[in-house]
Parts: C-alpha cells; structure tokens; sequence
C-alpha cells in the first residue's frame, strides 16, 4: 500500500493562511460616494430647523445631476417629478467640500423652509478647470 505525503496539500493550505492573514489576497475595494457630502450638508442643514426630514427623490437627483454639468436650468429635463416649486442651486470648488460649501451659502436658508419636502443633489468633477462641482434641485413635493 502507497501512501501519498501530504506535503502538496499542506503547502498550499500554508500560503492561503498566510497570504489572508497577511492581507495580500484581493479585497473589494470600497469607493466612497461622492453624493454622500452633499446629501449630508442638506440633511444636516434640515435637522438645524423645525421642519420634518426631507424626502430624497431620484427623478430630483437626476436633474441635479444634469445641473452640476450644464448650470442652465432651461437644459434640464423633469422626467418623472410632478412635485410643484422646484429650486435649483450648486456650488463649484476644490476640494469637493469647498463646493458644498458654496451649494449651502446660497441654498442653506431655502432646505430650511418647510414648504419644501423633496430634494436630491448631483455631482461632476469638471477636469478642465479641476474643480468639484455639486448641485442641489429640491421641490415643494405633491400636495
């Protein structure tokens, strides 16, 4: 009777071990998103206030995707949003928080009026000019 040694299997059982131990396998890498800073000013601007938490629309992000790249009102597109007001402003900078800063100087006041209840903001990097640019569309929302 031949027995097989045991050494193939235990080198390879080895390496695994040390290389998820030593971090070197691949790992998903996690990518932040870059709505997350504006999304939070606004949601942070709103708790500031008396009025009820604000709904985040896509159909308003969508044009506030589309505004963050043309800053034309009259070339975005409404797919989808029925709501009534809808108010539109942005923000430009480097690092991206200097344009979220500048969204809030000339938005804060108005995520601070109850009347409006939908919102959703949008994001480009404009690699021309190198800077970030972040828009906020938020609307009185359906009666």
């Amino acid at each position: 009777m031949t027995k097989t040694s045991p050494t193939p299997v235990l080198a390879v059982m080895t390496t695994f071990v040390v290389s998820f131990i030593s971090g070197s396998m691949a790992a998903p890498i996690a990518h932040a998103d870059p709505l997350d800073g504006p999304r939070n000013a606004v949601e942070q601007a709103r708790g500031d206030s008396t009025c009820s938490k604000l709904n985040y629309n896509v159909d308003l992000e969508n044009a506030a995707q589309q505004f963050a790249r043309v800053r034309d009102d009259k070339k975005v597109t409404w797919p989808g949003y029925t709501g009534g007001n809808i108010q539109m402003g942005y923000g430009t900078g480097d690092p991206q928080s200097a344009a979220i800063e500048g969204m809030m100087s000339g938005m804060g006041g108005m995520v601070r009026d109850c009347r409006y209840k939908d919102y959703g903001v949008g994001f480009y990097r404009d690699g021309n000019a190198e800077v970030e640019e972040v828009a906020l569309v938020r609307g009185e929302g359906i009666p």
